[in-house]
């Protein structure tokens, strides 16, 4: 597999390897240590079908019905992860943060908006220009992602969306009320 910088340190292409396919021992270590290096990275002409994509991140479809309403609980994450192989820290943000710890609600909603202002400027941002059959992955741990506005929306767009789990919770949760 090659990888191509698209911008320093962040996003690359990844040439000569069929996802499609089964992947060997070396191919998966590839593939991790290109996330761990860039931790997003663009597949071109990836052709899945329902069955080649459940075989490739190998569990089944998740159900989130009234049956599963505790897994989408609130959930404490810490704001400043380290990366557990390269040890760079990223802020964990999202659209979804309720608050701070221990802050008044004001001051902790105005802080992670600052921190996510400064996140998403233009030199820490990949805009991806999709094509058919690209495959973008990305580790969690260290990016935000997003649908973008200025997406063209009359373009039919079938997007599938697998999910591994991460190996350890990254905060002290409270316990349920």
């Amino acid at each position: 597999m090659d990888l191509t910088p698209l911008s320093p340190g962040f996003a690359a292409e990844a040439t000569g390897i069929d996802l499609t396919r089964p992947l060997t021992a070396r191919q998966v270590a590839a593939i991790e240590a290109g996330l761990d290096r860039f931790a997003v990275l663009i597949f071109h002409d990836q052709h899945f079908s329902d069955d080649t994509q459940l075989a490739f991140s190998r569990s089944p479809k998740q159900d989130y019905g009234a049956s599963n309403q505790d897994r989408l609980r609130p959930v404490r994450h810490r704001l400043v992860r380290t990366h557990p192989v390269t040890g760079r820290k990223s802020l964990s943000l999202s659209a979804h943060i309720a608050t701070v710890v221990s802050w008044p609600v004001p001051e902790a909603r105005a802080f992670i908006r600052d921190l996510t202002e400064h996140a998403t400027q233009r030199r820490f941002v990949h805009a991806h220009v999709w094509q058919p059959w690209n495959l973008v992955i990305w580790d969690n741990r260290t990016t935000m992602h997003r649908a973008r506005c200025d997406d063209d929306l009359r373009e039919v767009r079938d997007m599938r969306r697998s999910t591994i789990r991460g190996d350890a919770m990254t905060a002290p949760q409270q316990e349920a009320a």
